[in-house]
């Protein structure tokens, strides 16, 4: 058996472990948002609405709240999603989903 195909088959394996995929959350009112988050949950990426917003994990009495990174926040203000287990509650401007789970 040669190295090179054990080794690209390698690295193909490798690579499909480290990429993330999407989750979405399903909320009250037919709403619905995509996260994806880093593998240390310090960090997530927000999709809604035809945005994406870099979001950072800062400090939550209950659960885990993510804010905008220093670049994201002049976008849409306030932000924030909070976690707790499956469930969610997103904030976007004025707007707010609610009731959201995985």
């Amino acid at each position: 058996m040669s190295v090179k195909p054990v080794c690209s088959l390698l690295l193909i394996v490798m690579l499909q472990a480290c990429s993330a995929s999407y989750v979405t959350y399903h909320c009250q009112a037919d709403k619905e948002f995509d996260v994806v988050y880093a593998p240390d949950y310090e960090s997530a990426t927000l999709r809604v609405d035809n945005q994406e917003y870099s979001l950072m994990q800062v400090p939550a009495g209950s659960g885990v709240k993510y804010i905008p990174t220093g670049e994201e926040k002049s976008k849409v203000s306030p932000l924030v999603l909070h976690t707790k287990g499956d469930h969610a509650r997103l904030e976007v401007g004025s707007e707010v989903y609610q009731g959201c789970r995985m």
